[in-house]
């Protein structure tokens, strides 16, 4: 044989070699995104056939808006378990980057259950009753948790009331510049929503508070504010109300409100319908009717403008925070601002502390009058 042959062969032979390891790459290749997609639809279908994850997560998508009133407790707390255990799951195929590439990428697993993910982590309640109580058995959680957030922050993606992130900030070990950058965006998130709940104050004042809020034995610092209460808040007003009524021993001591009408005083704007409103969600509310005009009003207060300090409600979980008492003084000095006389309550003699409430901040008892069939002072303060 030439020598040039032997030239050209010792050329082409490696070449081939070359093309023929490309072409089977590139067959691994496609049956890997072959088998990722398998995977993926796997997953999915695994969450959407799972009864007990369906039904969290439909609460959750019900009360993105009022987290603290998440009704968890009638479903079998294996359920909520199994949610988290199905989350932390993913932590260990996002790992290593060969997992990463063959198996789920980060950008994968946000697109597909971004949302379902962190409207679980970053829902107070379930912080609360799971991930805190055994966080030492949730590291996977927690490092999934931060990736997943990082991975939304520097590409710019939604993150889900990232204003509840702290929690991990607190009790996961972050690095140190991600602290930092989550931080920002929760400082980001609630400066927006303050913005947006001036835009809709309906121009009564805000008053902006610090909470010590007490859940689980746990006692965390949150940004509260009084504003007016909106449309979008009757489902976690209706709900605040159901929750003390079914706590309630004696249920003469509370009137609840029929929902049609709620709404109706939500929409009147001589209504004046407050609820404080915190990172967590609505956790009490009052209203007040001015120039209320109820056949008791009229009868003992003639000719005078008076408004009804009608119903207060607070949360078990926020009481002692002296909810009762700003919301009743932030009323008084709406009812003045609208040119009220007097402003006065119906209140159960058996309620010693909402009694003790008014007497101390200057109502006092008129007579004991018949309200729906139950005995109810008729307490008052002129303004």
């Amino acid at each position: 044989m030439p020598e040039w042959f032997y030239i050209i062969t010792s050329i082409l032979l490696p070449l081939t070699s070359v093309i023929s390891v490309m072409f089977v790459l590139i067959q691994l290749r496609g049956s890997s995104n072959i088998n990722k997609s398998n995977y993926l639809l796997t997953l999915d279908k695994y969450f959407a056939e799972n009864k007990g994850m369906q039904e969290i997560y439909k609460i959750l998508s019900d009360n993105i808006e009022c987290q603290l009133v998440c009704n968890f407790e009638q479903i079998d707390s294996s359920h909520l378990s199994t949610y988290f255990t199905f989350l932390e799951s993913f932590y260990p195929l996002i790992k290593k980057r060969i997992l990463a590439k063959s198996v789920l990428t980060v950008e994968e697993l946000y697109n597909l259950f971004g949302h379902r993910i962190f409207s679980m982590l970053h829902n107070k309640k379930t912080q609360m009753l799971e991930i805190y109580k055994f966080k030492d058995h949730y590291d996977n959680l927690f490092a999934l948790h931060e990736n997943l957030i990082i991975y939304c922050i520097k590409k710019e993606r939604k993150v889900p009331n990232i204003q509840n992130a702290q929690f991990f900030l607190e009790y996961g070990k972050y690095k140190e510049k991600h602290k930092q950058m989550i931080e920002k965006q929760i400082k980001k998130a609630v400066d927006m929503n303050i913005k947006k709940c001036n835009k809709t104050s309906h121009g009564f004042d805000l008053v902006f508070m610090q909470l010590n809020v007490k859940l689980e034995n746990i006692t965390m610092k949150e940004n509260g504010m009084i504003r007016r209460a909106e449309p979008a808040d009757l489902c976690a007003i209706l709900a605040i109300q159901d929750k003390i009524i079914d706590e309630l021993s004696d249920k003469s001591l509370f009137i609840p409100t029929e929902k049609n009408n709620i709404k109706k005083y939500i929409e009147n704007k001589d209504v004046f319908f407050a609820c404080v409103k915190t990172p967590c969600g609505v956790g009490a509310y009052s209203y007040t009717l001015f120039n209320d005009s109820s056949d008791y009003i009229v009868e003992n207060f003639k000719n005078k403008k008076v408004a009804l300090f009608d119903s207060v409600v607070v949360m078990p979980e926020l009481r002692g925070n002296r909810l009762q008492k700003t919301l009743k003084e932030f009323s008084c000095n709406q009812a003045k601002k609208a040119n009220q006389d007097i402003i006065t309550a119906i209140v159960s003699p058996n309620n010693k502390y909402s009694l003790d409430n008014f007497t101390q901040n200057g109502f006092e008892i008129l007579k004991t009058i018949k309200f729906e069939s139950f005995d109810r002072y008729l307490v008052y303060k002129n303004l």
